[in-house]
């Protein structure tokens, strides 16, 4: 499993666990990463954190950072990316000085030489994913504004508009887009079927007391699917999904919400909540072949439980010194 985290005096590193719940490298970098991209068998890459302007990649057998990308002047990482099948690496940036969201192309069998880019077709580019075809990307785009200048601040939560976007990858055109019910559901994290069924997680910019859906699917529809809970469920998630994945069969999907505490595991055939386990400031998520989803947290822990209907067993696989970022990438 790979995943970036700080030790306690916040310095930043990437690091990995194997599957004997042994820290096998922690290699220490200067600014903070978010998700991870497998390259090949033996090639990572960690993604810088807006508003990073680097990422890292690093060969997972030998534990050695081989490689830093730098983003060209104007533009910084939105911490992800989704690899095509081609070698053809995309990642999601700012272009600060012009507002706008922009998917950089890479080649990574030609010394990861920057081949251009396209919009987004939206601001705030955040998680990436392909369907089955291998061409089309499903794009989050957040909505949010923001500038290096202002660090982390959200400069433009009135009029912000997030949106799903399905890109061509062959010309940068868009495909499709879709809007939430609210302008203020900035929809950040992804996660794709193999049967093309995308999920999102929603982060909500609204007040802390509002009801909101925090889960919605599409899959071909004229507009995108909400889940179905009620107000007690919602407000346990306190507005903010930090992660998302399916189960390896397509059945299920899971959430991270560490302001709430918690994950939760959806039916994508009824779209109702069937579990939820307490574990603190949770974030990181990985499903595995065999039904097994993988949980890290702030605390340097990780815990494991099946997706399966009536799976209620939450597993404690290990305790370490560091605390887990964002997202967790099982190889």
């Amino acid at each position: 499993m790979l995943s970036a985290c700080d030790d306690r005096d916040g310095q930043h590193f990437l690091a990995a666990i194997d599957s004997n719940g042994k820290l096998t490298y922690r290699i220490p970098v200067p600014h903070r990463a978010h998700d991870i991209v497998m390259l090949s068998a033996q090639r990572a890459m960690y993604i810088g954190r807006r508003p990073a302007p680097v990422a890292y990649v690093v060969d997972i057998d030998a534990g050695a950072l081989v490689r830093t990308l730098h983003s060209p002047a104007g533009r910084h990482f939105y911490g992800h990316g989704a690899l095509a099948a081609d070698g053809l690496l995309y990642t999601s940036e700012n272009a600060f000085e012009d507002r706008r969201g922009m998917i950089a192309v890479w080649d990574t069998n030609d010394d990861f030489r920057r081949l251009g880019e396209f919009d987004s077709g939206g601001v705030g580019p955040h998680d990436m994913a392909f369907l089955s075809d291998g061409k089309t990307l499903v794009v989050a785009n957040g909505g949010i504004e923001t500038h290096p200048d202002s660090q982390r601040e959200k400069l433009n939560i009135p009029t912000m508009q997030p949106s799903l976007v399905y890109l061509d990858c062959a010309n940068g055109q868009t495909i499709e887009r879709y809007f939430p019910d609210d302008h203020l559901m900035s929809l950040r994290h992804l996660a794709v079927t193999a049967e093309d069924r995308v999920i999102i997680g929603v982060q909500y910019e609204g007040d802390e007391s509002a009801i909101v859906p925090l889960l919605l699917t599409h899959r071909g529809e004229d507009r995108l699917q909400s889940a179905l809970a009620g107000p007690a469920v919602w407000r346990s998630h306190r507005n903010y999904i930090a992660s998302v994945a399916a189960s390896h069969d397509g059945r299920y999907a899971m959430l991270t919400a560490p302001r709430g505490g918690l994950a939760s595991m959806w039916n994508l055939s009824t779209l109702e909540q069937e579990g939820q386990w307490r574990i603190r400031d949770v974030a990181g998520i990985s499903s595995t072949p065999d039904g097994e989803i993988k949980l890290s947290n702030g605390y340097g822990q990780l815990f494991s439980v099946r997706a399966e209907p009536g799976s209620s067993a939450l597993h404690r696989d290990g305790n370490f010194a560091e605390r887990w970022d964002n997202h967790l990438l099982l190889v």
